[in-house]
Parts: C-alpha cells; sequence; structure tokens
C-alpha cells in the first residue's frame, strides 16, 4: 500500500496528556453531573497526582425549549484543556450555547 492511502489521525496535545495520564498508576477519572432535572455531564476530568496535573472536557449543549420550558439538551461538542492539579472547577452547571425550540409537524 503506497503512502497516499495510508490516513494517520494525529492525535491532539490534550489526547497525548491523556494516553499520560493514563499510563500512571494514580491516574483516575471523575464524571461530574449537574443536580437539575436533566442530569446532563458537565465535565470529565482525567487526573493523576504524580504528574499534578488533569485533562478535563467540559461539555457544550443546545437547550431544546417547548412553551418556554426546557425539555432536553442536546449535545453539541467539547473543549479539552490541560491543567495544573490545583484547578477547580468553579461551576457545576452545563454550558449552554445555544437555544432550539421544538419543531412539531
Amino acid at each position: 500500500m503506497s503512502d497516499e492511502n495510508v490516513l494517520e489521525l494525529e492525535s491532539t496535545l490534550e489526547e497525548q496528556e491523556e494516553q499520560l495520564i493514563l499510563s500512571q498508576p494514580d491516574a483516575m477519572e471523575i464524571i461530574a453531573y449537574n443536580t437539575g432535572e436533566l442530569r446532563n455531564v458537565v465535565y470529565t476530568c482525567l487526573y493523576s497526582e504524580s504528574l499534578k496535573k488533569h485533562v478535563r472536557t467540559e461539555f457544550n449543549y443546545i437547550d431544546v425549549v417547548e412553551n418556554d420550558r426546557v425539555i432536553g439538551r442536546v449535545l453539541d461538542g467539547n473543549v479539552k484543556k490541560i491543567l495544573p492539579i490545583s484547578e477547580v472547577v468553579a461551576s457545576l452547571q452545563p454550558r449552554i450555547i445555544k437555544t432550539r425550540p421544538v419543531v412539531r409537524g
């Protein structure tokens, strides 16, 4: 097979850090949900005390609204950040980036 037929996906710096963290014996993962009615995942965090850093993935949502009431959320991507272990999460509320009305028909 020629090189032009091979597609290699380059990993991001955040993905490389996640792999490094996962290779540590003290690697842990936290999954944080908000406590509201819809219980969306707010963020996940892979961390290692020995490396003194974590990779946090924060999720973006679109509110689905009907009759001025949020009836659901649609995941709309995420943002990964490499942070020192001491950095804490300021909010446990989902990050809403826009609103979409329900269209019934």
